[in-house]
């Protein structure tokens, strides 16, 4: 199926909720949407999530593809800029005092050494008493 093609299956989806015309275009470019994901994901289930991400959007933002444009540059586009966010977000640094539980209190060497961690970047989850 030629790329115009692809563009009048996404548009009949759009326009007539065509569920069988949405499923072509993803069969058709999912594959080749899933290759750029795995450029600019850290790891394949990421990719794949991308990938998910990337038609969930044209799912939900189909008004938003101009018609007589290219469809896929439009959807890398979309998978490019999640894959953006998602590396600005794994990039935040860890608040030590957010991740601690309300009311936990651990005992003065274990909480002496959660502070060492911590101060090394180090985050364990829970008393450390539990890792032991």
């Amino acid at each position: 199926m030629h790329n115009q093609a692809i563009e009048q299956e996404y548009l009949r989806f759009r326009d007539e909720g065509d569920l069988a015309a949405l499923g072509a275009v993803f069969d058709r470019l999912a594959p080749g949407l899933l290759l750029v994901a795995g450029h600019v994901a850290r790891d394949a289930a990421l990719a794949e999530d991308l990938v998910q991400t990337t038609f969930l959007e044209a799912i939900r933002h189909a008004d938003r593809f101009t018609p007589g444009r290219p469809l896929l540059p439009w959807l890398t586009g979309i998978l490019v800029n999640h894959a953006l966010k998602e590396r600005r977000r794994a990039r935040r640094p860890l608040d030590p005092a957010r991740l601690r539980q309300t009311g936990e209190q651990l005992p003065p060497l274990e909480a002496a050494q959660a502070n060492e961690l911590a101060a090394a970047g180090v985050f364990l989850t829970g008393p450390m008493r539990a890792y032991r």
